[in-house]
């Protein structure tokens, strides 16, 4: 300490400075004495200071760049109905009696806010050697309480319409969809209109979809190469059960013309019901989901329908009116991190002539090996009363790349 007292008196007595008191301590004497060292600290600038202003670079850059995504699915499939391909409805290759590997649907897809108001989504779709425009629409938000989508998409008629086939829980469309609409969907040139309703029914939320379209797809309706609109709408109502469930039912339907010329119309009416429960704490772990919905549909008509007259007997005369029932519902259970396993069952009469139906059930299981990367086995066994029945093991991967790899529209 001796020594430490005396490089302080040092210091002191070299700036000039008072020697410590004894009052101070070793500390305060250095702090102080080091300040006197330094001299005064240099008077402050009075300069006024400019004004900052802030950008948003990834605004920018945003409002120049959409958003890319790009979803691969491929499906490997082997059928004990390879000799009789082309029986089946319109829809992917693998669902025509074929052993192969095939791509059924490559996805691009551009997202875009174009200003405050909208925003611009485009889907390319890349299969059988070629490009389709799958979905081309502006999107706009709360335009005095309604939300408005405007050009060419899949309108909100039903649960599974208005999902792209990455995002479906099983490798193929529910064969309702398959059966009634050309490639599982209906899709057409129109507006939608949508918004949130005061909630009612005992619901926590209920929303309104009203569509307006040219009214075709392909065999399902033909009225838009004449101007014949479609009219479609669908109302949802979500409760939610706990933390960690929830119930949703809807109601749906589609009107149009079954032909360009004539009067006759085709009436669809849709009713379903989803169940979901992930515990808070173990959703990773522990799932259950479990979905049903119901067709119905009336078609007047002067003719069958195009496609499936390949197997009808020659002569055979189609009934003027035919309503006819449809269905699906599957149960899904998340069993451990990144595994699903479930099975859908199947029924649907033929659109054009009820007398023919088909059943079907579909065991599953997926695993996701990352979160872009989806690998799913799945068994279908299809029994119809009109064709043999088909039996179809499915091994699909799915993949996706960019912000929206995995949105389900």
């Amino acid at each position: 300490m001796k020594a430490i007292q005396e490089r302080i008196e040092a210091l002191a007595t070299r700036a000039g400075a008072p020697k410590p008191t004894a009052e101070e301590t070793d500390a305060e004497a250095l702090h102080r004495a080091a300040e006197e060292a330094a001299g005064p600290a240099p008077a402050q600038s009075e300069k006024t200071p400019e004004e900052v202003t802030f950008t948003n670079m990834n605004q920018l850059q945003s409002a120049a760049n959409p958003e890319i995504s790009f979803i691969g699915d491929m499906v490997g499939s082997i059928n004990d109905n390879e000799g009789e391909a082309g029986f089946e409805p319109h829809g992917p290759p693998y669902l025509k009696g074929r052993d192969k590997f095939t791509l059924p649907v490559a996805e691009l897809a551009f997202q875009l806010p174009v200003d405050p108001f909208c925003t611009a989504k485009t889907f390319l779709h890349f299969h059988d050697g070629g490009v389709e425009v799958e979905e081309a629409y502006l999107d706009y938000a709360n335009v005095a309480g309604w939300n408005l989508r405007i050009g060419q998409m899949r309108p909100t008629i039903s649960l599974f319409n208005r999902w792209h086939e990455h995002a479906l829980p099983q490798v193929d469309s529910p064969r309702v969809y398959n059966w009634h609409f050309e490639d599982g969907c209906f899709k057409d040139l129109g507006v939608e209109v949508s918004r949130l309703l005061p909630p009612t029914l005992g619901a926590d939320s209920n929303e309104l979809f009203v569509s307006l379209f040219n009214g075709g797809n392909d065999y399902f309706l033909a009225g838009g190469e004449e101007d014949r609109p479609a009219l479609g709408f669908h109302l949802n109502n979500y409760y939610d059960l706990s933390d960690s469930a929830y119930l949703q039912w809807g109601v749906g339907g589609l009107a149009g013309y079954t032909e360009a010329a004539g009067g006759n119309r085709t009436y669809l009416g849709t009713l379903d019901l989803s169940y979901d429960w992930s515990p808070v704490q173990e959703a990773k772990y522990r799932g259950l989901t479990a979905r049903a919905e119901l067709f119905w549909q009336r078609r007047e008509q002067s003719d069958f329908i195009g496609h499936f007259k390949q197997w009808r007997p020659a002569g055979l005369a189609a009934e003027p009116s035919v309503t006819s029932l449809g269905g699906w519902t599957y149960l899904e259970q998340t069993f451990a991190r990144n595994w699903k396993r479930g099975v859908r069952f199947d029924y649907t009469q033929l659109p054009d002539r009820d007398s023919e139906h088909e059943w079907g059930v579909s065991p599953y299981i997926t695993w996701w090996q990352s979160e872009p990367i989806r690998w799913r086995l799945q068994f279908s066994h299809y029994a119809r009363n009109f064709l043999p029945d088909e039996n179809v093991l499915f091994l699909q991967l799915d993949w996706g790349v960019g912000p929206h790899r995995h949105d389900e529209y």
